[in-house]
């Protein structure tokens, strides 16, 4: 027989170098189903609000933190029954071989599913919400097991005719500002951030009440500067630096990229920086000393290459979502999932699954940037690679004979001293030269021809 019919669901680590966070909004309500991977909560983090996800199915047994509040890392937040757990519990039943004495009480989930076939939502948080979106909640058609209302449920029956959606805690900030839903209409998801970033009526509706300086608003941009400042800090602090440059010579991986794109549509076609994340990853797993922490006095190395990337914030300030196994990525993988990252960071619609712990980082300053970046290690990786602008510079011909003008990008490394020198670092830059350029031909097939 079971012992313990839920788990607890905690405060995510979005990061190693988170420490806490707050709850923003919960998507999911007691007695809710939710299916792996289905985002369940919106966690406000010292740089963005991330969306947690579920990794295994199961249900909702009870809320444990409420929005608003800031809990520590490791904190239950929830407690989940999983799908194995409750199918057990649905078995049990035939293994007895009498009934109860008495009436058994059901449990709470149980009592809100058999309320919501005959259309009643009894959870407190689902007619909270119900309320708060002037929905109806007597009549509710509920899509849930068994028939019950789910928040799904109350958020669709919210939605205007024209189809877009107001997430709840859109609809709460817009009832703060004294913004009406019409203002949006041309948008089909209104987020909290897009009713903050909209301009304030001049009249303010009566009875609303004004909005006092959040976590959203500037001291969040203070606490996110303050937050990188102490984690640049530390790592100068603790991590014995040293730093290499090197020119890369890009003329035939543009070419063969210039190629490419020729057969692709406009909206397919791939940049150089996915070339250069490309040859990255696929350097650090060939010189793997540079792909891994320093913990506990000593080198990890990974077993995948896990790319960070530096991400800037329209807001100001940077974040840093991963890429797993990059090195097994093609340049039009690459390019989708650095789209993918970048659109999702400026809108802050990260996934928890998109932070998880990289093993390298990568920044690139792109076109219109400094011509070398000096970088900082992001502890307790050991290395980062720094790309900036592509630029045309003179380069010598191999035969001596003169020079000619090729598209060049200045390459740098930091690495940490306690893991690797100077000459192992040397191995890594120098690999990127020669996927890039062809010197590896089977990989410059697949790196440079965007296949």
């Amino acid at each position: 027989m079971t012992t313990s019919t839920t788990t607890p669901f905690t405060m995510p680590s979005l990061g190693a170098d988170m420490d806490e966070g707050r709850i923003v909004e919960w998507l999911v309500a007691p007695g809710d189903h939710v299916d792996r991977g289905q985002i369940v909560v919106v966690v406000q983090t010292e740089k963005s609000d991330i969306e947690v996800e579920v990794f295994e199915p199961g249900t909702v047994n009870e809320i444990l933190v409420g929005e608003g509040e800031l809990v520590p890392v490791g904190t239950p937040i929830a407690r989940m029954v999983p799908d194995q757990l409750a199918a057990a519990r649905v078995e049990e039943p035939e293994h007895v071989a009498e009934p109860a004495a008495g009436p058994i009480p059901a449990a709470p989930a149980a009592v809100e599913a058999v309320a919501a076939t005959v259309g009643h939502v009894t959870s407190p948080v689902l007619r909270h919400l119900a309320d708060e979106l002037h929905v109806d909640a007597t009549h509710l058609h509920g899509s849930g097991p068994g028939g019950r209302v789910v928040r799904a449920d109350v958020e669709r029956a919210a939605r205007p005719a024209a189809g877009h959606r107001i997430t709840p805690r859109a609809r709460r900030l817009m009832a703060e500002r004294g913004l009406a839903p019409e203002r949006f209409a041309d948008r089909a998801l209104v987020t909290g951030d897009d009713v903050l970033a909209a301009p304030a009526p001049h009249v303010a509706a009566p009875g609303t009440v004004t909005q006092q300086p959040t976590i959203d608003q500037p001291t969040r941009e203070e606490s996110m500067r303050r937050h990188i400042a102490e984690l640049m800090s530390r790592s100068w602090r603790e991590i014995p630096h040293y730093h290499l440059a090197q020119r890369l010579d890009l003329s035939v991986a543009l070419d063969h990229l210039a190629a490419a794109n020729e057969r692709r549509p406009l909206a397919d076609r791939i940049v150089p920086g996915a070339l250069l994340l490309c040859a990255a990853a696929r350097a650090a797993a060939a010189v793997p000393q540079c792909n891994g922490w320093w913990r506990n006095g000593r080198f990890e190395p990974s077993d995948t290459v896990d790319l960070g990337l530096v991400l800037s914030l329209r807001r100001g300030g940077v974040i840093v979502p991963t890429i797993p196994r990059a090195d097994e990525l093609s340049p039009a993988e690459m390019m989708q999932r650095m789209t993918e990252l970048v659109q999702r960071a400026r809108q802050g619609r990260l996934r928890s699954s998109h932070l998880a712990e990289a093993s390298m980082t990568v920044t690139s300053l792109g076109e219109r940037g400094a011509d070398e970046v000096i970088g900082v290690i992001h502890p307790p990786q050991v290395a980062l690679i720094g790309f900036g602008a592509v630029r045309d510079d003179v380069w010598p011909e191999a035969d001596g004979t003169g020079v000619v003008v090729r598209p060049t990008v200045r390459a740098t490394l930091a690495g940490d001293h306690r893991a690797t020198d100077g000459v192992v670092g040397s191995r890594l830059l120098i690999r990127m030269q020669s996927l890039l350029d062809g010197a590896v031909p089977d990989e410059l097939d697949t790196l440079a021809g965007g296949t």
